[in-house]
């Protein structure tokens, strides 16, 4: 896996700032960058590499590892915002420990299949460009 180095000094400051506790802003600014990286990548993923240091990547790449203190629950938070903003999104209940969700962003012009999990075993958040809405694919 190859790693890029190109999103990242924003990607990166934009985690860092969340360690340092909620803020709705701040989560929502990080999480429309994972829709951009997933728009010029195709798809792109949010996980624990390590305890205290958060991925970012798509399938074919490495794009990002960011040291942090609380990278759990820096994660965990990006999930819960992440549960709240596809129920908005879509008008439906979505479960706050994991879910699916299509939707479209307008600024970005573009269709996302969104997954994540958030439980005490595993947090994730996968994101990737649907090019044909409203066909369920999860991956």
């Amino acid at each position: 896996m190859s790693v890029v180095n190109l999103t990242q000094p924003m990607v990166a400051s934009s985690l860092q700032a969340l360690a340092d506790g909620v803020d709705t802003n701040k989560i929502d600014q990080c999480l429309d960058q994972f829709f951009e990286l997933s728009a010029r990548f195709g798809n792109v993923q949010c996980l624990l590499a390590d305890e205290g240091v958060l991925r970012l990547q798509s399938r074919e790449r490495l794009l990002q590892e960011v040291k942090m203190v609380r990278a759990k629950a820096t994660l965990r938070m990006m999930c819960a915002r992440l549960a709240v903003r596809c129920g908005e999104w879509t008008g439906k209940k979505i479960a706050p420990y994991g879910d699916f969700a299509e939707v479209e962003i307008p600024e970005a012009r573009q269709h996302f299949k969104i997954c994540f999990e958030n439980t005490t075993a595993r947090q994730e958040i996968a994101i990737e460009v649907n090019p044909a809405p409203g066909i369920a694919n999860r991956t």
